[in-house]
């Protein structure tokens, strides 16, 4: 029962150490978030008519909210390429910024999240 106790005060340790960096981290990330689903919503409002495909071409993106859900979703790039494709058909430069957002929130602050987990817990 001790040797168990240890490791679970251990364990506790190196949960506490790393929440610290990871909220830091994920807090970035949350920014990232709201300034690209803000940015979305603000460019994409206009739009009110549709693509080659019958879709409104601002789908996902009509109000702040809606482009917050979407944004977040495409950070977890489950359904990818359904958000991006209403805009893309109907202009093809938006192509410019769903690329960098998946840039910016998938391939650096998610695997930053992770390199700062596996770094403060290998410490």
């Amino acid at each position: 029962l001790v040797v168990s106790v240890d490791s679970i005060y251990d364990s506790a340790e190196a949960v506490q150490a790393v929440l610290g960096p990871f909220f830091d981290i994920t807090l970035m990330l949350a920014l990232v978030v709201c300034f690209f689903g803000w940015l979305g919503a603000m460019t994409l409002d206009d739009f009110r008519f549709e693509n080659h495909q019958g879709i409104m071409a601002n789908q996902g993106f009509e109000t702040f909210h809606d482009g917050l859900y979407t944004t977040f979703f495409a950070t977890t790039t489950a359904t990818f390429p359904d958000e991006i494709l209403p805009a893309y058909t109907a202009k093809r430069i938006f192509g410019f910024f769903f690329f960098g957002y998946e840039c910016l929130a998938v391939f650096i602050f998610l695997n930053l999240i992770l390199a700062v987990v596996y770094n403060k817990y290998a410490d």
